[in-house]
C-alpha cells in the first residue's frame, strides 16, 4: 500500500486494531474468521510482528505507522493503546469506509453482518 494512501484503499467490512500483546487472542480470532470464510477483514497493526502474523493467516494488515504517524511505535504503551484505537476508528470513518471495529479478544460464531442494519454508526 502506498504511504499516506489512507484507509479508503481497503474495502474493509471489519477492522481490528492490535499490537504484539494480543497475538494469542488474534490467533483465536483468525481461526474463527477463517472458519466462517469471512472476507474484507483489515487488521491495523501497531507493530510489524502483528502485521506479519496477519499476513501469515491471509488477512490484510496495514501498520498504523505507515498511514501517517511516524512516531507511533515509540509512543505505544499500555496507557495509550486505547487512545490509538480510537484514533484509528476516527481515521477509518473519516475516509468513508463502512466498518465494524472489533477487539482482538472477540470470537466470531457467525457472520455478524447478517444481524446488523447497514445504516448504523
Amino acid at each position: 500500500m502506498p504511504r499516506n494512501h489512507g484507509f479508503a484503499y481497503f474495502h474493509a467490512r471489519m477492522g481490528v486494531v492490535a499490537g504484539a500483546d494480543t497475538h494469542a487472542m488474534l490467533a483465536i480470532l483468525f481461526r474463527s474468521i477463517n472458519r466462517l470464510d469471512l472476507q474484507q477483514i483489515l487488521v491495523v497493526g501497531l507493530d510489524l510482528a502483528t502485521c506479519t502474523l496477519s499476513i501469515e493467516e491471509n488477512i490484510q494488515c496495514v501498520r498504523f505507522a505507515d498511514i501517517g504517524s511516524s512516531e507511533v511505535e515509540a509512543a505505544i504503551t499500555s496507557l495509550n493503546v486505547a487512545k490509538l484505537k480510537w484514533h484509528v476508528v476516527k481515521s477509518i470513518l473519516a475516509s468513508g469506509v463502512s466498518v465494524l471495529v472489533i477487539e482482538p479478544d472477540t470470537v466470531l460464531i457467525q457472520d455478524p453482518f447478517q444481524f446488523l442494519y447497514r445504516d448504523s454508526d
